[in-house]
């Protein structure tokens, strides 16, 4: 088993994809979902969005269903939507996986975690993909395994990237203050990310390859 967590930068076609990027600066969280075969609906709250345009956009896209707010107040909105047709909980619900909640999107890009098999994990970062989605995975935790995938200085590294906002979007952290903070210089900081996310990559295109 591992816990990965994936950067999804969701098509532009969907509606929450589209409404975050048009307010760059809110933030969306998922609290909980549920899909069905013929209706998928998720609880969302929001902040940085007027609820007159949340609702308005809702209504004039026509993947959304039912639209409704459930509480606002203090700038955040708290709304449920449901949708007959609803790609990404497809996705995960053909695949047997289900992602850890909240879900949190901004700028058109989720953060999703998933706790499973790497065959699933792999499974499910293909279909995202055939859904025209871009998939990054950012961070890895193997279960069973004390030696993991990264080597103890990558794991190092790549834990304070992550702790320090680089893999955010957008990132609250770059490659230099990373260096500063490691005291070694900006080549040997990116050297050993690139070849973690690399090992990282390739292990589970070989987990995908033996399935």
């Amino acid at each position: 088993m591992a816990s990965v967590r994936f950067r999804v930068t969701l098509p532009e076609r969907l509606w929450i994809g589209k409404i975050s990027r048009e307010y760059e600066a809110a933030e969306f969280r998922v609290l909980s979902g549920i899909g069905g075969d013929e209706r998928a609906s998720a609880l969302v709250e929001t902040t940085g969005v007027p609820v007159d345009d949340l609702r308005e956009s809702a209504e004039r896209d026509s993947s959304i269903d039912s639209f409704r707010v459930v509480m606002h107040g203090d700038g955040k909105t708290v709304f449920r939507n449901e949708a007959t047709s609803h790609e990404t909980y497809d996705i995960f619900r053909e695949t047997g996986t289900m992602p850890e909640y909240p879900v949190t999107i901004r700028n058109g890009s989720v953060d999703v975690s998933v706790t499973e098999t790497r065959e699933r994990v792999v499974e499910l970062k293909q279909a995202l993909e055939r859904m025209g989605a871009a998939v990054e995975i950012v961070a890895v935790r193997t279960t069973g395994d004390s030696s993991g995938l990264l080597t103890e200085r990558q794991a190092e590294i790549v834990d304070l990237a992550v702790e320090e906002g680089y893999y955010e979007v957008p990132r609250r952290c770059s490659i230099t203050r990373l260096a500063e903070l490691l005291d070694v210089s900006k080549s040997t900081v990116s050297g050993v990310l690139h070849r973690a996310e690399s090992r990282l990559v390739h292990e589970y295109s070989a987990a995908s390859s033996e399935s």
